[in-house]
């Protein structure tokens, strides 16, 4: 070669230069392609999120309207708006920041293990002995790191349930000189989630610095059997090289997913939350002490007679509120009921429009059981004036 000039060496190598040419136009062209792909993928599955979102919020609320009374009486108003709110944004978290990617990701790993294979099948089965304790790694932080986010999603239900409860009452916290006591119950629930969210850090902690250590552990590996084989002859360097590469671009996306895994699992304690409020049973029409064989129909326009024929209920299927109560109300007649707090005043007017259905009796309209009426049909004809501000 020395006894070749530049220019005649260039003409030799001509056909070199053209091919280093083509393929970094080629590898060019395929980053032109990567980012438009990216950006339409990001863009289709970021609307997708937000239209999932939107709908699912929609379905949340729709469903809180059609809940019966008595499921307010035992979830705080707190506990509820946190569900549509908090809840669903960590489901919206999920989408925009690990499903965007994770498809990808996991394409790229299955891309670059293929051309491992199809490499050098001995130096990737070196690389692959990593696999089974990266899995065993990933199913066991997942154990732990769910409950702890259930913990979490709990916890942040209770504060949120209590600071809405106080705010609320704040009249009633005031003139009852209340504000320490209270201060210090949102203390106690406060800590609840500090401690929540410490128990769940510590999963993490051990978690993120273990697939760091897998990662360059492998590498080790790499390294160490690749310089054996080049010493044997059945490894080039140029082999090892494009290994550690690999090797390196294979644990990015799984460093990436180790450190968006608690996103996934905080939307997964929040998706379990959003089932249990989704999966309350809405009202029925027929309600709960209605007969099989009654047909629910729109009631006729009431002439105003009212009946309570033995009229017995109960908020929890324990004490009774009521016990055999009997009472008619005549038309144009003008009734007030008069007792201590607690004796079923309240109730006896919610038992009309049938916030609760009774426990045994029956209370007619015009000699007709409320309960072969439709709540619509029945609430339309009754006009209460409550004395909440709403």
């Amino acid at each position: 070669l020395q006894n070749f000039s530049v220019s005649e060496l260039a003409r030799l190598r001509r056909d070199d230069y053209l091919g280093v040419v083509r393929s970094v136009m080629l590898i060019l062209g395929i980053l032109f392609v990567q980012f438009g792909s990216s950006y339409l993928q990001i863009l289709l599955l970021m609307r997708l999120s937000q239209r999932a979102m939107r709908d699912l919020r929609r379905d949340l609320f729709a469903h809180t309207l059609s809940l019966e009374v008595s499921f307010y009486d035992r979830n705080p108003v707190g506990r509820l708006v946190n569900r549509v709110t908090n809840d669903v944004e960590k489901l919206n978290e999920l989408f925009s920041s690990v499903l965007v990617t994770l498809f990808q990701d996991l394409l790229l790993m299955a891309g670059i293990t293929a051309v491992m294979f199809l490499t050098s099948p001995r130096m990737a089965l070196l690389f692959s002995a990593s696999f089974p304790l990266l899995a065993l790694l990933t199913v066991l932080f997942r154990l732990n790191v769910r409950n702890a986010y259930r913990l979490i999603r709990t916890r942040i239900s209770e504060l949120n349930s209590f600071l809405n409860e106080t705010i609320s009452g704040i009249r009633i916290v005031q003139i009852f000189a209340r504000e320490a006591a209270n201060l210090a119950g949102f203390r106690r629930v406060n800590r609840s989630v500090y401690d929540a969210h410490l128990r769940q850090l510590y999963v993490v902690a051990v978690f993120h610095p273990l697939i760091a250590f897998m990662r360059w552990f492998t590498i080790a590996v790499i390294i160490y059997f690749g310089a054996r084989g080049i010493v044997q002859d059945w490894a080039s360097f140029g082999l090892l090289v494009m290994f550690i590469a690999y090797a390196e671009r294979f644990f990015h996306p799984i460093q990436d997913l180790s450190q968006k895994f608690d996103i996934m699992q905080s939307a997964n304690a929040a998706g379990e939350k959003i089932l249990s409020l989704l999966r309350a049973p809405a009202t029925k029409e027929d309600g709960r002490g209605g007969a099989p064989e009654s047909r629910v129909e729109s009631a006729a326009r009431f002439q105003g007679r009212i009946r309570f024929e033995d009229v017995r209920f109960s908020y929890t299927g324990k004490e009774e509120v009521l016990r055999g109560l009997n009472l008619e109300v005549a038309r144009g007649e003008m009734v007030a009921f008069v007792g201590p707090s607690g004796a079923g005043k309240s109730t006896l007017v919610k038992l009309l429009p049938r916030f609760y259905d009774v426990s045994g009796g029956r209370i007619t309209f015009d000699g007709v059981d409320i309960r072969k009426a439709t709540f619509k049909s029945l609430r339309d004809q009754i006009g209460i004036v409550p004395q909440d501000t709403i």
